[in-house]
């Protein structure tokens, strides 16, 4: 298997799609600016207000951010570094197969803001 089909999501998630499916779950967040952040193998993220949503674009990501979700929290207290964590969980729905996590206040926006 050559690695551009290995990587070809299963999912693809337009900005249409991650609108809709963050102002069903949060509606304070359904008129904020929306604008594409990211792809990477596994995900793609928006930019919608000052939080990033990450929505699975493989379902072999699905169980990674959902354990991902449950141990960020744990573990940023313990940490000597800031850690993003999620502020906002979409959770899957008729729409959408997978969780959605949201962060807000990256650590890069932190550390910049403190120079």
């Amino acid at each position: 298997m050559s690695s551009r089909l290995q990587w070809t999501p299963e999912i693809t998630v337009s900005a249409e799609l991650a609108r809709g499916l963050v102002a069903a779950q949060f509606p304070a967040l359904a008129h904020a600016p929306l604008a594409p952040f990211g792809n990477g193998w596994d995900n793609t993220a928006f930019l919608v207000g000052d939080v990033v949503f990450r929505f699975p674009r493989r379902t072999i990501a699905v169980p990674l951010l959902e354990r991902e979700i449950a141990i960020l929290p744990l573990l940023a207290p313990l940490l000597p570094a800031a850690i993003p964590v999620p502020s906002y969980t979409g959770v899957a729905s008729d729409a959408y197969p997978g969780p959605s996590p949201g962060m807000t206040g990256s650590p890069e926006r932190r550390c910049a803001a403190r120079a």
